[in-house]
């Protein structure tokens, strides 16, 4: 009996393999989380990113088929893990804190249910970060306009004359924030007047909003984050914008 030499190929079953890749994704990696930022007592506190990982199925792929072809028993595979970054980072975030813009009107305590629209139109833009190039609209902050959350009927303009209308005094807000994005000296999309001028501010620095008519809408074109700070109470409503001061 003669004993006779063969050459086998090795042959892979792709499907399997990739199946197998497909399965450990699940267990390595993770999305990353975008650092945050918040006003606490005056001081900035940010909450560093953190970051994700991504598995390279294609490379890992390739390496244990390497292995495979050159018959390596026992040979110890390592996963190829890419790291991934997030969008937002800490030190991104450090460039705010500078306090670029900033607005102020006041206001009658007396109607309460107005107050309180100002109330919660504030409270919708205090505390926004804006990335640079982002757009805001606010419009879009402070909807939906409707009594679930959180507004009442007061006046609004129609025309040439007062209304009641849930959301009454959003005007107000808008203003005040306009104010602050003037002196911010950021990009003004959209801005319109009312129809005759406003009591709260000189002739010509309004912003008149209405839901699905008239909007105020700006855009972060300072190339660094931006950080929103918007208060009302006793009569008084403020807006201050932080980032980095580069004029």
């Amino acid at each position: 009996q003669q004993s006779q030499e063969m050459q086998l190929d090795i042959v892979f079953n792709d499907e399997k393999l990739i199946s197998v890749l497909e399965s450990l994704k699940k267990e390595v990696e993770a999305e990353p989380v975008d650092a945050s930022i918040t006003r606490i007592d005056g001081e900035f506190v940010i909450t560093p990113e953190i970051n994700g990982a991504e598995l390279d199925v294609e490379k890992t792929k390739a390496d244990i088929q390497q292995v495979l072809q050159k018959a390596e028993n026992g040979k110890e595979i390592q996963l190829i893990v890419k790291e991934k970054k997030p969008e937002i980072t800490e030190e991104l975030l450090s460039n705010v804190k500078d306090l670029i813009g900033s607005g102020v009107t006041y206001y009658s305590t007396y109607n309460v249910d107005r107050e309180q629209n100002l109330i919660v139109g504030a409270s919708k833009l205090n505390g926004l970060l804006v990335m640079p190039g982002e757009e805001v609209s606010f419009n879009t902050m402070v909807a939906p306009i409707t009594a679930e959350n959180g507004y009442r009927a007061a006046n609004v303009i129609q025309g040439d004359e007062y209304v009641l209308d849930l959301g009454g005094g959003l005007c107000q807000v808008s203003t005040t924030l306009y104010t602050a994005v003037i002196w911010a000296e950021l990009e003004v999309l959209e801005r319109d007047c009312h129809a005759f001028p406003s009591d709260y501010v000189s002739m010509g620095l309004d912003a008149a909003v209405a839901q699905g008519y008239i909007d105020f809408r700006f855009k972060n074109d300072s190339g660094y984050p931006i950080y929103i700070v918007m208060w009302c109470g006793g009569g008084e409503i403020g807006a201050q914008i932080y980032g980095k001061e580069i004029h």
